[in-house]
């Protein structure tokens, strides 16, 4: 994620203190001289002071009324649009794009009656902060939205406020977001027809399309370098674009769109060496684009088809990885179960260690949840087939795996795979560790991934 640095080195960013200083905090002041006027006309009620007095009291509340309004009067308004890559903030003292990755707080105040304003202050990191007056932004915007916002892009953030929103709530609100944000760039109608990008493309001033990886019906992968005048922090040379061509009509839209903005709030909440990382995530020309890290290296099916089935030593090494990463996933809360582990998924990096990759498939698991028939055949456990999805399902994609390292082959959907049956020189200690995990009741398959990988060192 990133910010427009240009805009901040043309609009310096304002520190707190120096924020409230100007209109925002004068008004919140004003309120404060309020409840100090309420104060005073309650207490001279109660000791029964006269009439003038009590008077006295009353214009000195309506003088700081009348404050109050002259304060708002030609002001300049402070404007907050939520956008994919951060939060679109313009008032007198700075007009820039602070990234989600930035935001480290969020406090809100928004009650029915209140003599202080409403607002909404924004801690970001560098003692980057802002405050925003609510009367100047809650036409645009409620704070349903903006909490569901933070909590999707920014779980990291401290929320001080009282919104209490599920995790699909917080997805779909952003889904509707993507999609205004949408049918507000650029028009209806792409401007490039071509149905892949040619080398050369620039896309989001910031990426160069070398050569194209892949392409399939959920949409093409890219080599991409980053353009050094991008000023992306912690950005390597070169990233991944994978690209997802949105339909023009509305509901192919909205289902293309919250598929992808489903896939990215998975990989925004993963952070582990074996699995990819994502770095941005953008809208153009009616495109959705992820940029992902790049693998230098193959995936295990391009291993298996250049260098034949592999030995039971390799396969231990590799079934213990995807394990750990595996594990790592349903360790999370809630359990993220990837639905889609197959030799497609995993590369294999030049050094020698994996990454898991695609996400398309992933669900984050809740109880009695029934989820879309997603997957390759070969590698999708019987449940998964009647849309049911747990952790056993991963490990029995896992155990289909390590049965494709084994034999070079896929194995029969829907079956118990024992890759003795095709490469007679796999160890039986290696063949029972593959049948197990692939039980066709989920009951016999080993519980959790722990041990499968307990029983993988074995070997």
């Amino acid at each position: 994620m990133r910010a427009d640095l240009k805009k901040l080195e043309k609009y310096p960013i304002i520190p707190a203190g120096e924020m409230a200083s100007a209109e925002n905090a004068g008004r919140i002041y004003v309120g404060a001289f309020l409840i100090a006027a309420l104060f005073w006309l309650g207490l001279s009620a109660l000791l029964h002071l006269f009439l003038p007095v009590q008077l006295m009291a009353l214009g000195a509340w309506g003088f700081v009324l009348l404050l109050k309004y002259a304060s708002t009067a030609g002001v300049i308004r402070s404007e907050l649009d939520l956008k994919a890559k951060g939060l679109d903030i313009k008032d007198r003292y700075m007009t820039a794009v602070m990234p989600w990755d930035w935001l480290v707080k969020v406090e809100m105040r928004q009650r029915n009656f209140s003599l202080i304003p409403n607002y909404v202050y924004f801690k970001f990191k560098n003692a980057s902060d802002v405050l925003i007056l609510w009367d100047d932004v809650k036409e645009a915007m409620d704070s349903t939205t903006l909490i569901s916002c933070v909590r999707t892009w920014a779980p990291h953030a401290e929320i001080i406020g009282d919104a209490n929103l599920t995790k699909s709530e917080s997805i779909a609100s952003y889904t509707e977001l993507w999609l205004s944000e949408m049918s507000l760039s650029k028009g209806t109608k792409r401007l490039r027809q071509e149905q892949t990008l040619p080398a050369g493309t620039v896309l989001s001033d910031s990426y160069k399309i070398e050569r194209i990886l892949s392409g399939g019906g959920q949409g093409t992968a890219y080599l991409a370098s980053v353009l050094p005048e991008a000023s992306l922090p912690q950005m390597p040379a070169q990233v991944v674009i994978k690209e997802f061509i949105l339909p023009d009509n509305e509901r192919g839209l909205k289902k293309a769109t919250d598929s992808l903005v489903k896939e990215v709030a998975i990989l925004r909440r993963i952070n582990h060496p074996l699995i990819v990382r994502l770095y941005d995530f953008f809208i153009e020309d009616m495109r959705g684009y992820l940029a992902i890290e790049f693998i230098d290296g193959v995936t295990l099916r391009q291993l298996v088809t250049q260098s034949g089935p592999r030995p039971d030593g390799e396969v231990v090494k590799l079934g213990a990885a995807l394990c750990d990463a595996l594990s790592y996933l349903h360790d999370l809360c809630p359990p993220i179960i990837h639905g889609d582990v197959t030799p497609d998924n995993v590369m294999l990096h030049k050094n020698g260690e994996i990454r898991l990759m695609d996400f398309d498939a992933s669900q984050e698991l809740t109880r009695n949840k029934t989820n879309t028939v997603v997957g390759k055949h070969s590698y999708m456990s019987p449940e998964q087939f009647k849309g049911m999805l747990s952790e056993t399902s991963d490990i029995y994609a896992l155990g289909c795996t390590l049965h494709f390292l084994l034999t070079g082959a896929d194995p029969e959907p829907i079956s118990e795979s024992r890759p003795m049956e095709v490469r007679s020189s796999v160890s039986a200690a290696m063949n029972q560790v593959v049948a197990t995990a692939t039980k066709f009741e989920e009951s016999g398959r080993f519980a959790t991934l722990k041990e499968l990988r307990t029983q993988l060192e074995r070997v």
